[in-house]
């Protein structure tokens, strides 16, 4: 778990500083959500959701320094599960998806209540 915290950790530190510069936390306008989930099928999964909002319009980056291996490749290596980037104009959406049992010590999900 210690990998997954540090990685998902640096991600974060990434994407504050971009929205922090270029994004929505760039503006007395714009707004930033983050929320996380987990699935209980077919296997428990984790999600963890980074959306702006309200910011300058979004540019596809000409270049992939650094910052993008860091919110790509190394989260995704970090939790081994998968990375989601998009750069919608009107806020950058980032989304890292992964077995919860590679994030959330002794992670299980209660069954899902019978409302019959």
């Amino acid at each position: 778990m210690p990998a997954a915290a540090q990685g998902i950790g640096m991600a974060l530190h990434e994407l504050t500083t971009n929205a922090t510069k270029y994004g929505a936390l760039s503006n007395r306008d714009g707004r930033l959500n983050i929320d996380w989930t987990v699935t209980a099928a077919p296997e428990p999964a984790f999600s963890m959701q980074w959306r702006e909002s309200g910011g300058p319009e979004v540019v596809v980056p000409s270049r992939k320094g650094f910052g993008h291996k860091v919110i790509g490749r190394m989260a995704e290596a970090a939790v081994d599960g998968s990375v989601e980037i998009d750069y919608a104009k009107n806020g950058l959406c980032w989304k890292i998806t992964a077995p919860a049992a590679n994030i959330l010590e002794g992670a299980s999900v209660p069954p899902p209540i019978s409302r019959e």
